[in-house]
């Protein structure tokens, strides 16, 4: 990977983590992102469907909420873990 490259992705990250650090910094932000992992994304649901297009659907969901969820975990784990304790 070059230079450029490298530079850009360490910003992205870093924006990323700002980002979050907002949105996690506030109950409100922590309820809004769990509620989007596990209500909209249903990232603990089974996706199971015999119709494919409904599978590859909520598989696409699921997809998105793991993403999230894996920068959240990147960022900060115990921010996440407050978030869980917080809205179960």
């Amino acid at each position: 990977m070059d230079e450029d490259m490298e530079t850009e992705l360490a910003e992205a990250k870093k924006r990323r983590d700002e980002e979050l650090a907002y949105v996690m910094g506030h109950a409100l932000g922590r309820r809004f992102i769990w509620r989007l992992l596990h209500q909209v994304c249903a990232i603990d649901a089974s996706n199971f469907s015999s119709d494919a297009m409904m599978l590859s659907y909520a598989q696409g969901r699921r997809d998105i909420g793991l993403d999230i969820q894996s920068a959240l975990l990147d960022f900060d784990k115990q921010v996440f873990l407050t978030m869980e304790d917080e809205n179960r």
